[in-house]
């Protein structure tokens, strides 16, 4: 994914979030005999997640790959680890160009799916929980962008906001009590 041409790196993290699937066993769980491969491609695709003079389909595809990464592999991943994709997201939110993509990759983080994985027939049922910590503390911007005039952005909204509400409900609960 270290390459001057935009397309060799948005194909190469098109492939990365494809890839995280294959870490997997039958049954959902993460195979940890590929524990080694997790740092190396969380930091290649944290490095174009947190870069801004990319190209826009690199930003888009360094999300959904992100998305893809924490989805699979949240209990090789440290709290820390998680917390610098959940930011970054919620920066990508005020940006307009970004923030479809960005409501994407946080619904598919709160459904502990994969962008793969929504396509299959049977699709897996993973019961782990992503930690998320702190992610109340965002639910502003959320719900700011249902003020927005866009449909399709309040539609996007709306799933990710019950997406993580059903997930996370004891966190939320938590939180407001």
């Amino acid at each position: 994914m270290n390459h001057d041409y935009s397309r060799v790196v948005g194909t190469g993290l098109s492939v990365t979030g494809s890839f995280m699937n294959t870490l997997l066993n039958k049954d959902g769980t993460f195979n940890t005999q590929h524990k080694a491969l997790i740092n190396p491609l969380y930091d290649a695709v944290l490095q174009k997640l947190n870069k801004h003079d990319i190209d826009q389909e690199v930003k888009q595809l360094s999300i959904i790959a992100s998305a893809d990464l924490v989805s699979c592999c949240n209990a090789q991943l440290t709290a820390d680890q998680i917390n610098k994709v959940i930011q970054v997201f919620v920066s990508r939110l005020t940006h307009e160009l970004t923030r479809d993509t960005a409501l994407k990759g946080l619904t598919l983080i709160a459904l502990n799916d994969t962008t793969d994985n929504r396509s299959r027939q049977q699709p897996l049922q993973r019961h782990e929980v992503v930690n998320l910590q702190g992610m109340n503390q965002h639910l502003p911007a959320l719900l700011d962008l249902l003020n927005k005039s866009q449909r399709q952005l309040q539609l996007n909204t709306l799933e990710c906001l019950e997406a993580l509400t059903r997930r996370y409900y004891a966190q939320f609960k938590a939180n407001v009590a």
